[in-house]
């Protein structure tokens, strides 16, 4: 047994699909098991073939598409809070909704101010698979991080839509890249690239 570990398999880190960051452990630009999960959900039956654009960029060799979208999108977004059929229920629950009234987008000072906005103004949270508009919270629990020798932003993205159920599963969701978590084979959303700017 001397070609296996003592203390069994030491966890991997990845990036997720979309990220500011390159990951630096390994040459592995996401999880090769989120990837393999990402390209068995684009040929599921029913699909008409379409492979979502980020997925496509992370099953290819080269990731130069995917880092120019950094460009594009510059900053990352994290959806806090349920997501689809869960979420919605959330969002149409009269006490649940009672604690948090809609959507919002939560972000430092440094992007609020590079942005031009502030809390309680309207912004529009982009990317290239679609927009929404929410209002702002700027925080001093969020702050910008170092990203290879330049300064990076992160958003969260709090709470969902009122409104009917299909608008409520939707809000933040139509954001994120169609990849599938390969654990559950649940959507995997916890992050990925977003442009900011005022509604």
């Amino acid at each position: 047994m001397s070609d296996r570990l003592g203390d069994g398999p030491v966890p991997e880190h990845y990036e997720p699909l979309e990220s500011p960051l390159n990951n630096r452990l390994n040459g592995a630009y996401a999880s090769p098991v989120l990837l393999a999960a990402a390209a068995k959900a684009s040929g599921a039956a029913g699909d008409d073939g379409a492979v979502d654009a980020a997925v496509a960029d992370a099953l290819a060799p080269d990731y130069s598409s995917m880092q120019a979208d950094r460009a594009a999108y510059p900053i990352a977004a994290v959806i806090n809070g349920a997501n689809g059929r869960d979420g919605a229920r959330r969002a149409l629950s009269e006490t649940l909704a009672a604690a948090e009234p809609g959507c919002f987008v939560e972000m430092s000072a440094s992007l609020a101010r590079i942005r031009g906005l502030a809390t309680g103004e309207w912004a529009r949270v982009f990317n290239e698979r679609g927009s929404v508009e929410a209002p702002v919270l700027v925080t001093d629990r969020i702050r910008p991080f170092q990203c290879e020798d330049n300064e990076g932003h992160y958003v969260c993205l709090n709470g969902m839509a009122l409104g009917n159920e299909d608008a409520a599963a939707a809000v933040w969701g139509v954001l994120a890249p169609a990849a599938e978590s390969p654990v559950g084979a649940a959507r995997d959303v916890k992050g990925f690239l977003v442009d900011i700017e005022k509604a």
